[in-house]
């Protein structure tokens, strides 16, 4: 076969320019592609963040309707854990690592790696110390005071009407990066949140802190504490003085 013939024929030629327009086609269809991609991205985390932003203000807004309404009530007050006048607090709180979930089709999927560290404690309180930035850190109490006996739970009050209103007060000072610590409290049984608080925290020296949380009384619950948003690994969280009182009904 006379290659040559091939090689200079039209039909070669026509077919070696097809080619080539097809792969110039298929480079910049690619590059728009990726930068399409690149686009939706950034706009689904502009959107995220925007989203998480909303969520912290609405938290924000909850939070101080329910510090209004605990301080202004001229009820008395009941305590459900005081860590001051505890032993060893140690066996009242249980930590371990998970990952942040979200609401997706109607289920529940984690979003992030487990969070990875480990809590210490001591008759003044309890440390949380973060090894990633990932996740969060639970620690859950799991001692409350109820009729001057302990129980592993807070009882339920159908007696009740509108939310409880429980106030979380504590020192507070981190090492080493700032922390988000979120307050949950969940049904023993449903294992649905019946109320939840959350604050960022910052500062390297001990700060006296109170949150205030409405919470609903139909159900069991337990109160989850979830170190998250930790800025730095490995930092800290330290908390004593732990205290966490209801408003009486009556």
């Amino acid at each position: 076969m006379d290659w040559s013939k091939l090689f200079n024929s039209p039909w070669f030629s026509g077919l070696v320019s097809g080619i080539t327009v097809a792969v110039i086609n298929y480079i910049f269809a690619r590059k728009k592609t990726s930068a399409e991609i690149e686009k939706l991205s950034a706009e689904s985390e502009k959107i995220r963040l925007e989203a998480e932003k909303l969520r912290k203000e609405l938290v924000s807004s909850v939070e101080n309707i329910a510090s209004i309404d605990y301080q202004l009530s001229n009820k008395g007050e009941k305590v459900l854990y005081d860590s001051r006048t505890r032993g060893d607090i140690g066996y009242d709180f249980k930590g371990e690592g998970n990952s942040i979930y979200q609401n997706v089709n109607g289920k529940d999927v984690p979003v992030t790696p487990k969070g990875t560290g480990s809590v210490t404690y001591d008759k003044a309180g309890f440390s949380i110390q973060r090894t990633n930035t990932e996740g969060r850190y639970e620690v859950w109490l799991q001692t409350y005071l109820c009729d001057e006996k302990t129980k592993p739970f807070i009882p339920k009050n159908d007696l009740l009407e509108g939310k409880r209103r429980i106030k979380i007060s504590f020192d507070v000072k981190v090492s080493g990066g700032s922390h988000t610590l979120k307050f949950v409290f969940k049904g023993n049984e449903s294992k649905k949140w019946l109320g939840t608080v959350e604050r960022k925290f910052s500062n390297e020296n001990w700060d006296s802190q109170e949150l205030y949380a409405s919470v609903n009384p139909s159900e069991n619950c337990l109160l989850r504490m979830d170190a998250m948003e930790a800025t730095h690994a490995p930092s800290s969280i330290q908390i004593r003085n732990f205290v966490l009182t209801e408003k009486v009904n009556g």
